[in-house]
Parts: structure tokens; C-alpha cells; sequence
């Protein structure tokens, strides 16, 4: 669509442009209308954008918001069509206030039982945003030549242009991560094309761009199914009674990456810049160099593992401390014993030698 292809080429972020992509074409499947033939029917915008805000009425608050936003935006492109104020007042007075869900980090034995049930892309994607710290969307604007698999670890560049403030940083994956993201990439050619063959025959699909260099080809809209999949398959899809969204959702990896880095003793400031806090790349807080960070990461890199992951001894040393100590008091025990067995040997020999005398 003319029209759709414009609008987004005006939009700066890729993300930005796949989001809204999204929501205009939902803004179509729920009227029921073809993209190419909407604006020649002479219709009723506001009565459509009304209609379009109360199917939506049971999404979330931000992402009521958002669809409402691109469309809104889209079909004012050009100054071609103004949606009336009353309208708008309408729907943003549906629009709940933001309910935060009470989230969960998933512990090292809840990730490991969710992705268990993942695919190779499923894993790949998912095991990359774990041990990095990088947010999904940066995570899915990464291309082959962003990260140096000869790098110990693998090292990933992450441009100023795919992050969200916009600050070009660096942060590495974990040795198992590795692994799965070079078998990914093997098949990654032959899933896009499957994929392409499948959004030629839907008008409302994505289209798939046969030249896309991304690591993962899909969207972030791909992405979230495949997590939420996962958590239905593994039992952890348990929602938050107020959003409806899952406690265990997406953007845990990140938590889980921030959590897993927290207990290692390596100093805050390196994982919060490998995460990318704008305040730990900006220079209000000291800058680690490239060795500094991929030492310190080397370093945590058990604790971010999630199927090679080093066994947790929390208690064992305790144990052996105590068995230890058992151990010393048993043989402090059992050498007065000896002692005394002497004393009484010897106090029978001095006996005996009294009696011989006599």
C-alpha cells in the first residue's frame, strides 16, 4: 500500500516503523476492510476510528495508546483526513490509567524448563537477550556483521541506531548462547524464505523483505508469541489479575540478566553498562574499556548460563564446614581416648613391677 509505505518511510527507528506497521494493519483486519481499497469508499473516519478504540477497549492502557497513536497519525498523513476532537476525547477517555503488572524474574530452573520447550529460533533469540542484557527490540535489529563470534566472549555491538537512547554500546553473550546462534544461523536463510512464501498470500501480513540482513527476520510481535507460547507449554503462563499480561513476561530476560549479574560481587556499573543505562554511557559514571568488561563478563559467565549452568552449592559449604568441624572434634575425641587407654596400660605395668619386687 502506497499510502502505509510513505507514512513509514517517514519514521526514523525500524522499530518504530514495524510497530506501527502492526497497528495500522490491525486498524484494517478489525473493520474488515482491504488496506488498498479503504480511502476510495467514502467512509466515515471518525465513526471508524471510534469503532476501532472500543474493539481494543480490553488491550492494555500503553497499548490501547499506541495503536490509537499510529493510527491517528496515519490517517492524518498529508492533512488528508482529521480526526474531530470530540472523537479523540472520546477514546482517550477509555483509555484506563496505566496498571503496572507485579512481574516475576523466572530463577534459573524456571528459564531452563521454559525454553526446553522452544525451537532452535525460539532458543537462539531468546538465550542471546538473556545473557546480554540487550532488550528484545535490539536484539531483533541485530545483523551478522554486529557481532564477533572470534571474540572471547562473543562480542556484540549494538549501533547507536537500533538502541533505545540512541548510544552505540557493546555487551557479549555466553558460551551456550553461542552455540545456539550459530546453528540458527544456518537455517536463518532457509526460515526466511518460508516465511516470505507464507506473507505473499496474506495482504494484512508484514512483507518480508527477501534482502533483510537481521539475525532474527520477524517481528517483535513474532517474538512475544513465541515467548508467550513457550510459558503456556512450560506452565508459567500465569497473568496478572489487573493487566492480563503474563508476570513472567518478555522483558524478565533483561531482569533476569540484571538479577543473575548482581550476585556475582562484579561491581554495578559494569552490567548496568553493558545493559545500557544511558547514566553508565554517558560519562556521569566511570567508563569500563572493552577488556575490563569482557574480563568481568568472563568471569559471570556461569551465572548466566542457563543449560550449562554451575550447579548451586548455597548451603554445601556450610555443610562441609560443619562435617569438617565434626570430623576435628571426632578426632580430638578419639586421640584422649587413646590417652587414656595408655594411662591405664601404663599404670598396669607399674602395677605388675610393684608385685615382681615383693
Amino acid at each position: 500500500m502506497k499510502r502505509m509505505d510513505e507514512f513509514l518511510e517517514d519514521q526514523n527507528k525500524i522499530e518504530t516503523k514495524r510497530a506501527y506497521r502492526q497497528h495500522i494493519n490491525s486498524y484494517f483486519s478489525i473493520l474488515k476492510v482491504e488496506p488498498e481499497k479503504y480511502f476510495e469508499q467514502g467512509r466515515d473516519y471518525d465513526q471508524d476510528f471510534l469503532d476501532f478504540a472500543k474493539a481494543i477497549i480490553n488491550y492494555s492502557s500503553r497499548t490501547r495508546a499506541a495503536r490509537l497513536n499510529a493510527v491517528k497519525l496515519f490517517l492524518e498523513y498529508d492533512d488528508d483526513i482529521i480526526i474531530s476532537k470530540k472523537i479523540l476525547k472520546r477514546t482517550v477517555k477509555k483509555i484506563r490509567v496505566r496498571t503496572l503488572t507485579l512481574d516475576t524474574i523466572p530463577t534459573n530452573a524456571q528459564l531452563k524448563q521454559i525454553l526446553q520447550h522452544g525451537t532452535l529460533k525460539d532458543r537462539a533469540l531468546f538465550l542471546m537477550a538473556a545473557s546480554s542484557g540487550m532488550r528484545i527490540s535490539e536484539v531483533l535489529q541485530l545483523e551478522e556483521e554486529d557481532i564477533d563470534f572470534n571474540h572471547n566472549p562473543v562480542m556484540i555491538r549494538i549501533r547507536g541506531e537500533i538502541s533505545k537512547n540512541g548510544l552505540p554500546r557493546i555487551t557479549f553473550i555466553s558460551n551456550e548462547s553461542k552455540e545456539v546462534l550459530l546453528e540458527w544461523l544456518k537455517v536463518r536463510d532457509d526460515y526466511l524464505k518460508q516465511a516470505i512464501s507464507k506473507t505473499i498470500k496474506s495482504p494484512l501480513a508484514h512483507p518480508k523483505n527477501p534482502d533483510d540482513k537481521t539475525v532474527f527476520c520477524f517481528s517483535y510481535h513474532t517474538a512475544q508469541r513465541m515467548w508467550n507460547r513457550l510459558l503456556t507449554k512450560s506452565g508459567y503462563d500465569k497473568k496478572d489479575r489487573s493487566t492480563n499480561r503474563m508476570i513472567i513476561h518478555i522483558h524478565s530476560l533483561r531482569k533476569w540478566f540484571e538479577t543473575r549479574m548482581s550476585t556475582t560481587g562484579i561491581p554495578e556499573a559494569i552490567y548496568q553498562q553493558l545493559e545500557g543505562h544511558e547514566g553508565y554511557l554517558n560519562g556521569a559514571y566511570k567508563r569500563y574499556t572493552q577488556h575490563e568488561l569482557a574480563e568481568n563478563y568472563l568471569e559471570a559467565m556461569p551465572k548466566l548460563s542457563v543449560f550449562e549452568a554451575t550447579p548451586d552449592l548455597s548451603g554445601v559449604h556450610e555443610q562441609l564446614t560443619e562435617v569438617t568441624q565434626d570430623n576435628k572434634e571426632l578426632r580430638q575425641q578419639l586421640n584422649d581416648l587413646r590417652m587414656k587407654l595408655l594411662e591405664v596400660e601404663l599404670k598396669q605395668v607399674q602395677e605388675l613391677q610393684r608385685r615382681d619386687k615383693k
